[in-house]
């Protein structure tokens, strides 16, 4: 598991609306991080449209570690 690819992909899901690839690339970093797994990097976070509850993307907040 590359946590930074993981991040970088959902990050370009989020910004082409593929909710169902936001969902598996949060999932996956989800468990990687309870498994003890080191965090992504973040580098320069694009402008994102607000998570609305209505959003599919969601998961990738509401189910982030520490939440």
């Amino acid at each position: 598991m590359d946590p930074q690819t993981a991040w970088d992909e959902l990050l370009a899901a989020y910004r082409q609306r593929d909710w169902a690839e936001v969902e598996q690339r949060a999932g996956d970093l989800l468990g990687w991080l309870m498994r003890g797994g080191f965090p992504p990097i973040p580098r320069a976070i694009p402008q994102l449209r607000p998570i609305t509850p209505q959003s599919p993307g969601r998961f990738a907040v509401t189910h982030s570690p520490g939440r």
